[in-house]
């Protein structure tokens, strides 16, 4: 199963440490936030794939934590709640929920929820997708600038498809390293030789200088340069 970033926001500590053991055993990594100014921050800096979200939050609550998440995120939101009438969810919803799960749950009921929502965003991530003039169809596994294709070895594609799917925000060389190489081998110097290659051939093809931009001592981002957009 791919690893995941699920972010959790919950002021019970209780009911974090279950949710994160749940998620733990199915090999994701997990944050976690125990209010909506701390979830805003930890999604800016580390876009998650799933957010798991609590109603009742101390301070500001989830529905408004829901739609400032929305304002840049497009993450599938899990909403735990003790109240799930059908007005409190038609607020959920309204302000940008995905899914309910109601306290207390099971934990079976909770893993095939997040379950379901990460495959639909996988699904999501399989659509082809045009950075530029940098073309990633990932159905059919090939890569094109300006409609021609470029080889790529496993790895630069892995990197490419990587940065792709959080496009415009930063990952860090860590998370590269989970979600390409499955493990951290100690030396940083890899990655750097490996995005080098990769934003070369790119280059070398046609992309734009400045499609993948290094930010040192936090990670790497891809987007289309400014004066590539109409």
């Amino acid at each position: 199963m791919l690893s995941r970033h699920i972010l959790v926001v919950d002021d019970d500590p209780d009911l974090v440490d279950l949710v994160r053991e749940l998620l733990h055993g199915e090999g994701h990594n997990i944050s976690v936030a125990s209010t909506g100014e701390r979830a805003e921050q930890i999604a800016r800096a580390r876009p998650p794939d799933l957010i798991i979200l609590d109603v009742d939050l101390p301070g500001m609550k989830g529905p408004e934590v829901c739609r400032r998440l929305r304002e840049f995120s497009t993450a599938p939101i899990l909403f735990l709640t003790a109240a799930a009438s059908e007005a409190d969810q038609i607020v959920g919803f309204t302000a940008g929920a995905d899914d309910y799960v109601t306290k207390p749950f099971g934990p079976h009921v909770l893993l095939a929820r997040v379950r379901i929502l990460l495959a639909t965003r996988s699904r999501a991530t399989l659509a082809p997708k045009l950075i530029a003039n940098v073309g990633i169809d990932a159905v059919a596994q090939v890569v094109t600038v300006n409609d021609h294709l470029i080889e790529l070895t496993k790895i630069e594609y892995d990197l490419l498809t990587t940065l792709s799917e959080r496009e415009g925000h930063i990952i860090s060389k860590s998370d590269l390293v989970h979600e390409v190489w499955g493990e951290w081998f100690g030396d940083s110097h890899v990655i750097e030789v490996a995005i080098s290659r990769l934003r070369a051939k790119l280059i070398r093809a046609g992309a734009p200088d400045g499609l993948i931009t290094t930010h040192r001592g936090i990670g790497y981002r891809i987007s289309a340069p400014r004066s590539t957009l109409s």
